[in-house]
């Protein structure tokens, strides 16, 4: 069975049709392997909240949604460009949890990054993971408390940062490689234009000569990450563990996400 049919698409929509992220996502749904299932309506990934609308925040009312909390993996220069967003203005908590603090630093890898794809990519997000480790502490930590749900996390694109927290925290729950790497395909090819306006909000130039198959999220990076993944590391419980993280704030995140 593909994960696609495991998603039951006929109980929430997945992608929330919103005016300012365009690739805000539900991480319900997905069947984890004893049986139980990732609730719908409590966690979710996504681009940057910053550019949350009040239409926005409106839209999401009236499906019963308000955010308790926000959990930021973007840089410390990204975070610096753009207030957090007026989502926070309401009484949700802003985590800045940063997946590669230093990243942000050199403009130059950070383009290399978000333009690698297959065994490059897989490389570049192994990379990355050996400087995540306070992040995912953090984030694992809020999880396991009941008061920040429901929550987002959330980069620039939702894309490649938020590609690697989501597989390993699916993987934490039981989730299959095979529904992890299709939900990360789920971020396809970027809205050129909207890059373009975003790029400009923030005051820089943006490069029109950019390939939007080459910054597009596909299957194969994902399985590249997950293989190399687990030669590194052995497991993402070995993972979490050397980040930090214990069973019992795992089995905690675990009673909040899946349910029967």
């Amino acid at each position: 069975m593909k994960a696609a049919d495991m998603i039951q698409p006929d109980v929430y929509e997945r992608k929330l049709d919103l005016s300012g992220c365009g690739n805000f996502r539900d991480l319900g749904g997905y069947e984890a392997a004893d049986g139980r299932s990732v609730r719908w309506r409590t966690l979710f990934r996504s681009d940057a909240l910053t550019w949350l609308t009040r239409e926005d925040l409106a839209a999401l009312a009236e499906q019963g949604l308000k955010l308790a909390a926000g959990f930021d993996l973007r840089t410390p220069e990204e975070l610096a460009l753009m207030t957090p967003g007026i989502v926070f203005d309401g009484g949700a908590r802003h985590h800045h949890l940063p997946f590669m603090p230093r990243l942000g630093e050199n403009p130059n890898r950070m383009r290399e990054v978000a333009l690698a794809t297959g065994q490059v990519a897989a490389s570049e997000y192994l990379t990355m993971t050996e400087h995540s480790q306070g992040c995912f502490l953090g984030l694992f930590s809020a999880l396991a408390e009941h008061e920040n749900y429901p929550s987002a996390f959330y980069c620039a694109a939702g894309k490649d940062r938020t590609g690697m927290v989501s597989a390993v925290l699916l993987r934490a729950l039981g989730v299959s490689d095979e529904q992890v790497v299709e939900d990360y395909a789920l971020s396809g090819s970027p809205d050129i234009e909207r890059m373009r306006r975003r790029v400009e909000l923030m005051g820089r130039v943006f490069d029109p000569t950019i390939d939007p198959e080459k910054l597009a999220a596909k299957p194969d990076t994902m399985l590249h990450f997950l293989r190399a993944f687990d030669q590194r590391y052995g497991s993402v419980e070995a993972f979490l563990a050397a980040c930090g993280v214990s069973e019992r704030v795992i089995e905690r995140v675990r009673e909040h996400l899946l349910v029967a």
